[in-house]
């Protein structure tokens, strides 16, 4: 387990997680009082967080994996906390204006970089969902996430700081 940044967000009456890396994979969110779920997958394959709001803007809860109807619990409390963004926030990613300038690019259509179809990453991510949006109004850093060099099991090597996320 590491950390990672997620976005929780209201479409009617429904709340939805989206999180980094898993973009454009949305989540389902079921609250009853001070509990709540988090989901994402199928039957066959689903990841969950169970677990109780600690204030207005914190959790913690359990992780778990379920594959085929078998679970796989992670023992060790997942806590998450809601950030406080900043405009005043220091750029430690050096990378604001690089990621304005990109975006820019990608909502005129006037990008030359090309784009790898089979990224997830671009899949998830096209020009043509930016346009919509309308201009960048703001970019803040938020900080760095780790990426796991190999497979997805126990021991696998992890580069820290990998990402900078905004």
């Amino acid at each position: 387990m590491h950390d990672n940044y997620c976005r929780i967000e209201q479409i009617g009456a429904a709340l939805t997680v989206n999180c980094f890396p898993l973009l454009g994979i949305d989540g389902t969110i079921s609250t009853e009082s001070a509990h709540f779920h988090l989901a994402w997958g199928t039957m066959m394959a689903r990841i969950v967080v169970d677990g109780t709001m600690q204030s207005a803007a914190q959790f913690a809860g359990h992780f778990t994996v379920k594959v085929s109807g078998i679970s796989f619990d992670d023992p060790d409390i997942s806590e998450g906390t809601k950030l406080t963004l900043s405009t005043a926030t220091p750029d430690k990613g050096g990378k604001t204006s690089l990621l304005a300038h990109a975006l820019a690019e990608m909502a005129s259509g006037s990008s030359t970089e090309p784009f790898d179809e089979k990224s997830n990453f671009v899949q998830r991510l096209k020009p043509e969902m930016l346009r919509p949006l309308g201009g960048v109004q703001t970019i803040i850093y938020l900080g760095e996430s780790q990426k796991e060099t190999g497979a997805r099991v126990a021991g696998a090597p992890v580069v820290a700081d990998f990402f900078s996320v905004y």
